[in-house]
């Protein structure tokens, strides 16, 4: 597993460092063999997810600012607000390929920035309603309803 995860972090710089070609930019098959993405909202929160029939683990895939859980799927009858930029789809698609469940969640912040916060960071108490205690409740209501809550659970994203 651990060298999965390698191999898949050698892909994500080897994609993020090289210029990319996008053949087809919406794929009729948009999973795969996967199935479909799911979009729903989670606690008032956007969340995008697919997983293969078995997953080996799964892939918390965090955005930047400005960005969403959105951008790692193509716009499809089952995420029509999904807008599938080009790297992060593809990172999206090797952790599938691997084995991997993709989780994505947006963060709390959609009307400026749109960026992770923490409402610790102005001292103030974020025990409900920071970013840093919603993600991982999120997680959690999906995993153990999905069934996947006894896999490794990885996650990426910037710092």
């Amino acid at each position: 597993m651990l060298g999965q995860l390698a191999a898949l972090i050698v892909c994500i710089v080897c994609i993020t460092t090289s210029s990319l070609t996008v053949v087809d930019a919406n794929p009729v098959d948009l999973g795969g063999g996967f199935g479909d993405p799911v979009y729903e909202k989670l606690v008032e929160t956007e969340v995008v997810w697919q997983k293969p029939a078995k997953p080996v683990g799964v892939l918390f895939l965090a955005h930047g600012c400005s960005h969403g859980a959105t951008d790692f799927w193509y716009m499809s009858d089952s995420c029509p607000t999904c807008i599938g930029l080009p790297v992060e789809v593809q990172i999206r698609e090797i952790a599938l390929s691997m084995g991997f469940a993709v989780v994505a969640i947006s963060s709390q912040e959609r009307e400026h920035s749109r960026c992770w916060k923490s409402l610790s960071m102005f001292g103030m108490d974020d025990s409900e309603t920071g970013d840093l205690m919603r993600v991982p409740a999120i997680l959690d209501t999906l995993l153990q309803r999905e069934g996947m809550d006894k896999l490794p659970v990885y996650a990426m994203g910037p710092y």
